[in-house]
Parts: C-alpha cells; sequence; structure tokens
C-alpha cells in the first residue's frame, strides 16, 4: 500500500554500521534496583501503518529492558523486553478515527558492541489494538489481536547514565483484513534511554 524503500534503506544502514563497533569490542552492564542491567526509555515514533497510502502517524512509544540473566558469553547479551506504542496524532484524511495501540513483551539480543555503541535485534509478541472505519471492514469499528514484531536498532551512550536510540520495527497483524489477510505496520523511533545505577563498560571476550 506504500513503499517501504526508506525503512529498508535505514535498515541497510544500520547493518553497515554495526561493524565498526568492532574495533572496540565491550558490553555495557549496569547495577539496577535488583542487581542486573535495567534501562527504560521513551520516544518519538514515526509509524507507516499500511492502512492506505496516507496512513503514516506519529507515535509516542516507551520500552524497558532487563539484561537478568548475567552469566558470560551468550547470555549476557540477552535482555527481556516490554514495550508499549501509542499512535493516534494526525490522523489521515481518508482515516479521521485511525488509532493503533500495541503491547508488548520478548527478547532483546546485542550483536555487536562499541566503545559508545550497540547493536542490537530484538524479537517481541503482544497484542495490539485499532479503530478502523466500521465500513472498511464490515461494521466492526475496532480490532483486537495478538501481533508479533521484529526490529534492530542502535543505542549510543550519551553520559554515565544516559543513551539515546534509533529503531526500526515491522509488526505483524495476521488475521487483520475481513479475508483473513496480514497488516504490516512499520514504524522508525528515535529516543532516550536511562540506565538504572549507571552504565559502565566491562570487556569480555566472545
Amino acid at each position: 500500500m506504500r513503499s517501504k524503500r526508506p525503512l529498508i534503506a535505514l535498515a541497510a544502514a544500520l547493518f553497515l554500521a554495526a561493524p565498526f563497533s568492532l574495533f572496540s569490542q565491550v558490553v555495557e552492564s549496569a547495577t539496577g534496583p535488583v542487581g542486573r542491567p535495567l534501562s527504560v526509555g521513551a520516544g518519538m515514533s514515526y509509524n507507516f501503518l499500511d492502512l492506505s497510502k496516507d496512513s503514516h502517524m506519529p507515535g509516542i512509544a516507551v520500552w524497558a529492558d532487563w539484561r537478568c540473566f548475567g552469566g558470560d558469553h551468550w547470555l549476557n547479551r540477552l535482555a527481556i523486553e516490554a514495550e508499549g506504542r501509542d499512535v493516534h496524532w494526525n490522523p489521515p484524511p481518508d482515516l479521521p478515527n485511525l488509532r493503533v495501540d500495541t503491547i508488548q513483551g520478548g527478547v532483546n539480543i546485542l550483536i555487536l558492541s562499541g566503545n559508545r555503541t550497540r547493536f542490537y535485534a530484538k524479537g517481541l509478541a503482544g497484542v495490539g489494538s485499532a479503530d478502523v472505519p466500521p465500513d472498511q471492514f464490515n461494521g466492526v469499528g475496532h480490532k483486537t489481536e495478538d501481533i508479533y514484531s521484529l526490529g534492530e536498532g542502535l543505542d549510543l551512550r550519551l553520559n554515565r547514565f544516559f543513551s539515546a536510540k534509533l529503531e526500526v520495527e515491522t509488526q505483524i497483524w495476521p488475521h487483520f483484513f475481513p479475508l483473513g489477510s496480514a497488516l504490516t505496520p512499520s514504524s522508525i523511533t528515535v529516543g532516550v534511554q536511562h540506565t538504572f545505577g549507571g552504565i559502565h563498560r566491562e570487556a569480555h571476550a566472545y
């Protein structure tokens, strides 16, 4: 319904940028309230909702990453992530009541890290809720269903406690349309996150 070339280009840029961090490979960690690294953040997102050619809307995203596994090697790369999104500003003229809310949880995995950067990927699952025009969905004006997401992004450490985030995410709503076909909205998010206890760099051999 609309071109995803900008997202594909950004995803490629993220993958090309990640290898530069190999020159100084470290893993960031911090001591949170329960003794494991915990980060919380919020940001603005631009969402390509895939419902019409003009269904591009800004929204907000909030998240929390808890690196609760600890341990050495690959276990230290894993975090449990929770994420929520609210998209309701500036709906397109052909979908004036459009609103989308999602809440998901899953796993975030560190792929590469450098002196100030982290490149990661994540997989989430949860529930999505959408207000849609009833005349386009067999009289149904609200849809709620299970959803799945894949994402990737970069964290840039700003100081001991804060880091900036740039992330691309694609959601899958498997049975959104009346005939059972999937909705696949995508988003670009820019935000800031805080790590409780501060960010510390600890070298690990992988």
